[in-house]
């Protein structure tokens, strides 16, 4: 193939020595390419004088039997083309018809330079604008209508460009004086790749300006290392490669003398050069993780182990490649002390950048110097500081660290993780999946508790409890009674093997005079047919089932079967105490303990409107950074402390469960006896579940946090507490309601309570944005500014003008032309404010002026017969029924909060003002020698702080400044205030 003429192109035979075919170009030609566009097609690409380009199809391969393609067969580079494939050749024709004539490339403009070549083992198509100097590629295989595999801004006046995986060599003439001089640019692939933030050339590396020329004649990329670079393997060698530059007089080779990656290690060791080593590591696309490692391991020969954990973490290499590096050098146990000390000084982020990072790595050091010490002295310490290390630190991964823990058969400190981070579901069924179910004597007793026994019960089919030892069985038992049934064939088999101690903790769970057995017996006995048998222990659960129908359960266990067991068991024991005479009592019936049985065994258990402050009853709580602190009275766990004995809990204290959970807390929001928090994880609520306002289903109380599962894919932005009911408001605008519901505040059209989270699809429509919850009643606000009320109306807080109950909710008609945009409830009242600044009051007054109560000895009566006096409803005058603008004054700045509690309220300024009104008995308003007052009146004591959130309780009240600092003032004598004191304060101080 040669260019006899201007646009003329000659096919030539080999073989025969002739002309086989001729093509005429309208134009000049100054470029031929041959390209495999497809795996069984071959082009000619034409350039002609002036930018424009050609393709012309040469060959076209393909199969007889179909779908099969010849280019899957190759043999030394060669091609080897099967008998089954049929070629169509251009040669065959004896004029060029389609598909073999000649055709434009039309996505190519005019001046644009076309070039094959290979890029990352693939063939390329590259295209250079030389009018915006873009480089653009495009695979063999490409649709020209489609985008092309990267595009590359490279400098004005590129005329040709070779594309590398590392760089682009480029070549331009931008000498304005000499142009036949030219110069080369090294260029960045990474960086002069065009994104949607980046189009502009800055890749630039290097440029070399070549003596004057009158035409370039090639052109090539070259493969292959430079000169000088390391060859001994200490180091890894990245090759950038080259290029030829082919002059008509002048050959030219651009090669690389340095190592990059050598280069990369100076800076990197270099602690104020990383920021230039990464950007370099970047701009040459070099092994960044593999450097740092290599780094780092030459900082570990120098026994620099700050720096070395540094650059690992900069690696991002597994803790394992850390730890075998120590291991080499035989220092671990260094490792171990510094990390320690890190981790426990809270300065693990300055040993490695990241806290978690230290946190990892320490867990699997622990892990080899547990086994490296095992049976050792040493070794037991190694195992008391690891067990420590589990239990108190949070931020390791929990899932690697499970299955380390499991391959080692450290069970004991397996099980530490799982009960401190709520990962026991997950390794017992880990442990299933590996075929080791047995527990040692320590690890069954851990779990014998309420707060895992449901989950180990469940687990494997309740497997693990046929594993356990006999006196921890029986404690399952206890603690979980509802278990029985499905153990009662196994409950006699590991009768003869208990202790005298077991054996009566048992019968006394049998013994059917026993509240526990009774509801078992009861199933059994209504769930058989009826007999005349008139013995003793059939009689009294004759007399327990009177009034219960029957129930056809043919799977549970039926009453006799019962009452086999619990004479085995009795039989047994007097058979055991016959064998030990100390042990011997009167009686065939043991003797109940003087505790209950709850007391034998330890219950140690277990985008949003955000509010940082909450009051209840007579509890607080308050978000800090993140952390949540109750205070005030622990009645029903509403603290969240767990299990504790204090009769109050005066000094705030974190809510620990959140933190070892990982779980971050968004607002809080308190009842009477309950708390409920909302955090990204979900919501959690705790303390009294009486009316199911916990929403767990159930009426048994938590006292630390729980998930509330209903709500966990709901999207929930906001929750409130009522006296005993829950509300919380959805995303998409839904409302949820549960808990207490006799008055119909619930808003479900129905009076009844509800256990668990319960759509209110009465206000679907209503585009609901804020929620509010009262006593016994109920509010919610609409995004266009409209109140809508229901529950109780004794006093009037529903604003309807009357006082009757609503249990649908119902819109506040006299408020009709007012936006109002905040809303709260308080026990037996509602206030609302509107744009204008307005604040409208309805419901109980929260004073009423009395003779008695103008000087101190009166307040002193005032005080005495108050619980009295407000138990009856008062005279309907002394009410308000509908919504009534309060005396209009100037309050200095916008209103951006209200708070309601049950006899007094408080409202809150941008400007970090606070005012307050209604009963003073306490001195909740943070007005001294004042009774109460009418209207809302400024807290002069914080003129010179801005308060950031209020909240008012029962009667108390608090506040908390700008720099988060807590505030309280009123009612102290269950420590809600925060101060160890139970005297009341009628002015506001700092706990």
């Amino acid at each position: 193939m040669s260019m006899l003429q201007v646009g003329e192109i000659t096919f030539f035979d080999l073989k025969t020595k002739t002309v086989a075919l001729s093509v005429l170009v309208s134009g000049c030609i100054d470029a031929v390419y041959l390209a495999c566009l497809t795996d069984s097609t071959t082009y000619l690409l034409m350039g002609l004088r002036g930018g424009e380009w050609k393709r012309m199809l040469l060959e076209e391969h393909y199969h007889e039997a179909p779908d099969v393609s010849y280019a899957d067969v190759t043999a030394n580079d060669f091609e080897v083309v099967p008998d089954d494939v049929v070629i169509k050749s251009c040669l065959d024709q004896d004029e060029l018809v389609d598909p073999f004539d000649l055709k434009n490339f039309s996505i190519f403009c005019q001046l644009t330079h076309l070039r094959t070549q290979d890029w990352r083992r693939q063939h390329l198509l590259t295209s250079l604008n030389l009018t915006t100097g873009k480089l653009e590629a495009y695979s063999y295989n490409f649709d020209l209508r489609l985008e092309p595999l990267n595009a590359y801004q490279l400098i004005s006046g590129a005329t040709d460009a070779l594309l590398t995986d590392r760089l682009i060599y480029a070549v331009s003439h931008i000498d304005v004086v000499d142009p036949c001089s030219f110069t080369l640019s090294l260029v960045s692939t990474q960086k002069a790749l065009v994104t949607e933030l980046h189009d502009q050339s800055q890749g630039i590396i290097q440029q070399f300006t070549l003596p004057s020329s009158p035409d370039l004649v090639g052109f090539y990329s070259t493969e292959g290392g430079g000169i000088g670079l390391p060859t001994d393997g200490s180091l890894p060698v990245t090759h950038l490669g080259g290029c030829i530059i082919v002059t008509k007089t002048s050959v030219y080779q651009c090669r690389q003398i340095y190592c990059p990656d050598s280069i990369f290690l100076d800076m990197a060791l270099s602690l104020k050069e990383q920021e230039k080593a990464e950007d370099f590591g970047i701009t040459l696309k070099l092994d960044i993780c593999g450097l740092y490692k290599v780094a780092a391991e030459r900082v570990l020969e120098q026994r620099n182990f700050s720096q070395a954990l540094k650059l690992f973490e900069l690696s991002h290499c597994r803790p394992q490649h850390i730890i075998q590096s120590f291991a080499r050098i035989k220092k671990v146990p260094e490792l171990v002390k510094y990390l320690h000390q890190a981790v426990y000084d809270d300065t693990g982020h300055a040993a490695l950048g990241n806290t978690k990072q230290a946190q990892d790595i320490l867990f699997q050091c622990f892990l080899h110097e547990c086994l490296r010490l095992c049976g050792t002295p040493d070794g037991c310490m190694m195992l008391d500081k690891f067990s420590q290390f589990i239990t108190d630190k949070f931020l390791y991964d929990q899932s690697v660290a499970m299955e380390g823990l499991l391959d080692c058969g450290l069970k004991e400190q397996l099980f530490e993780l799982a009960k401190a981070h709520n990962k026991l579901q997950e390794v017992l069924d880990t442990m299933v999946k590996r075929g080791c179910i047995d527990l040692s004597p320590s690890v069954q007793a851990s779990l014998a508790s309420r707060q895992y026994i449901s989950t180990v019960s469940e687990a494997a089919d309740g497997h693990y409890l046929y594993q356990m030892m006999p006196s921890t069985f029986v404690r399952f038992l206890i603690t979980m009674p509802v278990i029985i049934p499905q153990y009662l064939n196994h409950i006699l088999t590991l009768l003869p093997n208990m202790n005298v101690s077991a054996l009566i903790r048992l019968a006394n769970l049998f013994d059917p005079s026993h509240s526990t057995i009774q509801p078992l017996l009861i199933k059994a006995h209504t769930s058989r047919p009826r007999s005349h048998s008139t013995g003793s222990l059939v009689s009294v659960a004759d007399s327990l089932s009177s009034g219960i129908g029957a129930v056809d359960d043919t799977n549970a266990p039926k009453l006799d079967e019962y009452i086999e067991v619990f004479l085995t068991i009795l039989i047994i024991l007097n058979v055991q105490r016959g064998r030990n005479p100390a042990t011997r009592r009167r009686g065939i019936f043991p003797v109940n303990s003087d505790k209950g049985e709850n007391e034998l065994y330890s219950e140690a258990s277990q985008w949003t409107q955000g509010r940082v402050l909450a009051c209840g009853l007579n509890h607080a709580a308050l978000l800090v950074n993140g952390d949540l602190y109750t205070w005030g009275a622990t009645k029903n766990g509403k603290l969240g402390h767990g299990d504790i004995e204090e009769e109050q809990r005066s000094i705030p204290l974190r809510v620990e469960t959140f933190l070892m959970l990982n779980v971050h807390v968004l607002s809080v929001t308190c009842g009477a006896e309950h708390t409920i928090a909302l955090c990204q994880e979900g919501v959690y609520s705790w303390g009294s579940s009486s009316h199911g306002q916990l929403g767990h289903g159930d009426t048994l109380k938590r006292s630390r946090p729980v998930q509330i599962s209903t709500l966990a894919d709901k999207g929930i932005i906001a929750v409130e507490c009522g006296q005993y009911h829950s509300l919380a408001l959805s995303d998409d605008h839904s409302v949820w309601s549960w808990g207490w519901g006799v008055h119909g505040q619930l808003g479900l059209q129905s009076v009844d309570e509800k256990l668990l989270p319960t759509h209110a699809t009465l206000l679907d429509e209503r585009n609901v944005s804020v929620i509010s919850a009262g006593y016994g009643h109920s509010a919610v606000l609409t995004v266009d500014g409209k109140v809508l009320t229901f529950g109780n109306g004794m006093y009037g807080q529903l604003g309807h003008g009357n006082t009757e109950k609503q249990s649908a909710p119902k819109l506040v008609t006299a408020l009709q032309g007012q936006a109002v945009y905040l809303l709260a409830c308080g026990n037996f009242h509602t206030i609302a404010v509107t744009n204008d600044q307005q604040v409208y009051f309805w419901g109980k007054n929260l004073y009423r002026t009395r003779p008695s109560a103008t000087s101190i000895q009166g307040l002193k009566e005032y005080k005495r017969t108050r619980q009295a006096q407000s138990a009856s409803p008062p005279a309907t005058a002394t009410n308000t029924h509908t919504p009534l603008p309060l005396l209009n004054q100037q309050l200095g700045d916008s209103i951006v909060q209200i708070s309601c509690g049950s006899f007094h309220s408080l409202l809150l300024t941008a400007d970090g003002g606070v005012y307050s009104w209604g009963s003073n008995v306490h001195g909740q308003l943070g007005h001294p020698q004042v009774p109460e007052m009418q209207n809302p009146s400024k807290v002069g004591q914080f003129d010179n702080r801005k308060i950031v959130a209020v909240g008012a309780g029962d009667e108390f009240s608090l506040a908390v400044d700008e720099s988060f600092q807590p505030w309280g003032w009123g009612r102290a004598e269950h420590g809600q205030l925060g101060f160890e004191s139970r005297i009341s304060r009628g002015g506001a101080e700092a706990p």
